[in-house]
């Protein structure tokens, strides 16, 4: 892939249409098979989405005002969950320790060669 045709690429999915761009790329873009078919395919997406029916749909009852009351309440699930998951300083200092005590008697036990 050209690096223009990779601009292209990047600034095809904020237009409607290859005219929109800046005149070095639209120039570029009219004469490219590779950027005209990935114009083709914006295009076909668009036309796509906009075919999409406008659909909604109404919240079961008593489900917003759920969602309402748990955002309200603190997020005390979330702090434990960190706290057992982030080990504190001292834990990690305990580690730290235990793991040099391993590695000094394992060197001592070590016969020299």
């Amino acid at each position: 892939m050209r690096p223009t045709c990779r601009v292209v690429a990047i600034r095809l999915p904020g237009v409607d249409d290859i005219t929109d761009l800046s005149p070095r790329l639209a120039g570029h873009a009219s004469t490219c098979l590779r950027c005209q078919a990935e114009a083709a395919r914006y295009r076909s997406l668009s036309r796509r989405l906009g075919a999409l029916e406008d659909v909604s749909y109404e919240a079961p009852e008593g489900f917003v005002a759920a969602v309402m009351d748990r955002l309200s309440q603190p997020l005390t699930d979330v702090v434990a969950l960190r706290n057992r998951l982030i080990p504190s300083p001292a834990a990690v200092a305990a580690a730290t320790g235990a793991a040099v005590v391993a590695i000094v008697v394992l060197r001592r036990l070590q016969a020299p060669v």
